[in-house]
């Protein structure tokens, strides 16, 4: 009982400090960034929408510090959800505070990725003359599209801004985590993962992009 007491404290300490670290740093790099790819203030985005609805879907939103931990909280719960009840599945012993310390530690590349967004966009002012700042995503299959000017239909935005080499190395990073909290072989951790996390992941992207299609 006690064991269980303190991974679910480590939890949510690591949750709150991962939360604040990344809206810490995402507010100091981004107060650089060039005009072109100013994130406009609540206040701001408020006064344009003039309602919830309309905020939240307007993509400057889910770059505001309050976006951020609405879009990041409910990825690490979900994520986390998912993997537990896959766990139950696969008879593998698990909890949800274990799950959400395994994906909030492997979610750490993603904060290393907008960190190196940020540095990027920093020392290369001009690469927004050409590129719109939400679409943007480093070393991803539409980051390498923009940079050899290859043109694509706009609904596979999200689709070739998510697929990336950071997304890859969660997964491999989800895995080793898995292997080392549960105690269980990496190759069972590699299963885990490609029957609960990757088939909801590629559905998601497959949904999302079908849902681009049908309103463009």
């Amino acid at each position: 009982m006690d064991f269980n007491i303190r991974i679910t404290n480590k939890a949510m300490v690591l949750f709150v400090i991962y939360l604040l670290l990344w809206i810490l740093l995402h507010n100091l790099l981004t107060s650089s960034f060039p005009i072109e790819a100013r994130i406009p203030s609540l206040n701001e985005l408020w006064m344009k929408s003039n309602s919830l609805k309309k905020l939240f879907n307007d993509i400057n939103f889910w770059s505001t510090s309050i976006g951020i931990c609405i879009y990041i909280s409910v990825e690490l719960f979900t994520v986390s959800s998912i993997i537990l009840i896959f766990s139950k599945l696969l008879k593998i012993d698990n909890s949800f505070p274990k799950s959400l310390l395994i994906v909030i530690l492997a979610h750490i590349i993603f904060l290393i990725q907008h960190i190196i967004e940020c540095l990027f966009l920093i020392k290369n002012t001009t690469f927004f003359n050409n590129v719109r700042r939400e679409n943007f995503s480093f070393f991803s299959i539409s980051y390498f599209f923009q940079i050899h000017k290859f043109n694509f239909n706009k609904s596979f935005n999200y689709l070739f801004q998510t697929i990336s080499i950071f997304e890859i190395i969660y997964w491999i990073m989800l895995s080793l985590f898995l292997s080392k909290m549960l105690s269980i072989k990496i190759k069972n951790a590699i299963i885990l993962i490609s029957i609960s996390y990757l088939p909801i992941f590629f559905l998601w992207l497959i949904a999302i992009t079908f849902l681009n299609i049908m309103n463009s």
